[in-house]
């Protein structure tokens, strides 16, 4: 499994200054924050050419919200936007986020055929690019709080995925799960070709604020047993969501990806 990084983590800091701080704190691969993070990034093309002036391999494009339900406003152009940097940079998954309300959400039923038909045209718009989807279930929001969530089940989130055509994968996030009252061993039971990557992330069950590795009471070493027994090896990323960045984010950085590296080799041999 490759240690990762998302952008979200460092908020305020330019994409070049992000690269280079994963790249120094030992990330092997880092997710771009393009849309929904905790603050607004700078323009696209500025990011694009940043990654071309990296050797930072690009696991994901985050994050298009607000896209699944039938009233949701028109999410085209955001996902255009997505695609074309995924493109630019070769991330291989642009991340879509479960649909989040503090009311009026349909029907269990309605938004999941929802989700899927959605998924399943933003899909095919994205295949030429050789880009692919990853759905991400939510339990508890940790940027919304107290709104609920549309899709907070393991099963109901594989069930969009597997509707919405071969391609689609699932970001399967800690939080999201331990929040969503999933069973970490359930993790273990995914088809592998569904699980497109993986956020290692801390906190409590209850929800809110996201935590390091380390820094939380979540059983992070069965989430992390769970993905190999499935046999995921791809990208394990850490995604918090501080509104600034760390007074030191090269020190931030190389704790978080410190102890996801002792996850991951803990669980080794």
């Amino acid at each position: 499994m490759r240690l990762a990084l998302s952008q979200f983590c460092l908020p305020g800091l330019s994409t070049r200054e992000f690269l280079d701080i994963a790249g120094h704190a030992g990330a092997e691969g880092c997710e771009l924050g393009v849309l929904g993070g905790p603050r607004d990034l700078e323009d696209p093309r500025a990011m694009i050419a940043a990654v071309r002036g990296s050797s930072m391999r690009i696991e994901s494009v985050n994050v298009l919200r607000d896209w699944a339900l039938p009233d949701d406003p028109d999410s085209g152009p955001a996902f255009e936007l997505l695609l074309d940097v995924a493109a630019e940079t070769g991330a291989p998954f642009i991340v879509c986020v479960a649909p989040i309300r503090f009311e009026n959400m349909p029907h269990r039923d309605e938004v999941i055929a929802a989700a899927s038909e959605r998924l399943s045209m933003f899909a095919e718009l994205a295949e030429p690019a050789g880009v692919r989807l990853a759905f991400e279930q939510v339990g508890r929001s940790s940027t919304q709080i107290g709104a609920q969530s549309g899709i907070r089940s393991l099963a109901d989130a594989l069930r969009v995925v597997e509707a919405a055509g071969p391609s689609v994968g699932l970001a399967l996030d800690s939080y999201n799960l331990a929040t969503g009252e999933v069973p970490f061993e359930d993790v273990a039971l995914v088809p592998r070709q569904r699980i497109a990557l993986a956020h290692v992330v801390d906190g409590v069950a209850t929800g809110s604020p996201r935590a390091l590795p380390g820094d939380g009471e979540l059983p992070l070493e069965s989430f992390v047993a769970a993905l190999r027994a499935a046999g995921f090896d791809g990208a394990l990323s850490i995604e918090v969501t501080p509104a600034e960045s760390p007074p030191d984010p090269l020190e931030f950085a190389r704790r978080g990806l410190g102890a996801l590296r002792a996850l991951v080799l803990g669980g080794v041999g």
